[in-house]
């Protein structure tokens, strides 16, 4: 996202010197659409907020193991803030609440020592 980065910009105006004006024409954007846009970051920012706190929360209180999509549904994510299922996934990504898969390994073979040792009976015909 550029908006990060403009932001940066313009609040180091005095040591570059450069009008911001230059910059928006460099990006392809007006200033009403930079306005805009920072809003839009502003609220996106906000919203991604409340969504961590509630996600932490209900991890530490009911299931510590919730997946993005039960959490869409058991925190009603869709009512509250308006945000579909692959947003809403997409928003867990970027703040880095996303689960690591379980590895579980399977032991298809116990070879030891006191396991059983049975004879060729097929050698020979």
């Amino acid at each position: 996202m550029i908006v990060p980065l403009l932001l940066s910009i313009k609040a180091r105006y005095d040591e570059h010197g450069i009008s911001m004006g230059r910059f928006y024409a460099y990006v392809g954007i007006s200033r009403q659409g930079f306005s805009k846009a920072v809003k839009v970051f502003e609220r996106e920012k906000l919203m991604m907020e409340k969504i961590s706190v509630l996600v932490k929360n209900y991890r530490q209180k009911k299931d510590r193991r919730a997946g993005s999509r039960s959490l869409f549904y058991n925190l009603d994510i869709k009512n509250k803030f308006g945000v579909g299922i692959n947003k809403f996934e997409q928003l867990i990504s970027e703040i880095g609440l996303t689960l690591s898969p379980l590895s579980i390994r399977v032991i298809t073979t116990q070879s030891t020592m006191q396991s059983w040792n049975y004879f060729n009976l097929v050698n020979g015909l």
